[in-house]
């Protein structure tokens, strides 16, 4: 908890007004707990297009699960004010003039690009809330291999081109 304390303050004294007191009020009620399941979730988060995004797909959710993140964990974080949940799912849809997603996950990058516009890539059943995506980025997760691979085949539908520039 303390690294996570200073990683937050941290990155407040760098770049101050980034941290909402809304969100200071949240982290100041976690337990330890509360902060090592945040973390263990931020490893399913992205940037897409610029915006931090976490990718629970059905299969992401299998790797988390395989690893002893439950259900019970995500409507423990949903009830922190860390993320909202949705069985059916969220999607990003580009608009009609844009032809491509750009996701970063940790320090790799994956360029989805569809011949056809207005298409919507399904990123599942959870977003990040203001506060979420303000403490992702101090969380202190650690890239997975699998989730990672499973995020570049969760993007792959007939009509797009996915690759992950070196």
């Amino acid at each position: 908890m303390q690294s996570f304390w200073a990683r937050l303050l941290a990155g407040e004294a760098n770049d101050p007004g980034s941290i909402s007191k809304r969100t200071l009020a949240i982290v100041d009620q976690l337990e330890k707990k509360d902060a090592v399941m945040f973390t263990k979730f931020c490893s399913t988060v992205c940037t897409l297009n610029g915006s931090p995004l976490p990718f629970f797909t059905a299969r992401v959710q299998k790797i988390m699960f395989s690893k002893e993140f439950t259900f019970e964990n995500i409507a423990h974080l949903e009830s922190l004010g860390f993320l909202k949940f949705l069985q059916t799912g969220f999607s990003q849809t580009l608009s009609k003039d844009e032809k491509e997603f750009e996701i970063s996950y940790f320090d790799k990058r994956i360029v989805v690009v569809f011949k056809n516009s207005l298409v919507a890539l399904d990123t599942g059943s959870c977003i990040l809330t203001e506060a979420g995506r303000q403490l992702s980025r101090f969380s202190g997760a650690k890239p997975d291999d699998s989730v990672f691979d499973t995020i570049i085949k969760d993007c792959m539908h007939p009509g797009s081109l996915v690759f992950s520039p070196l």
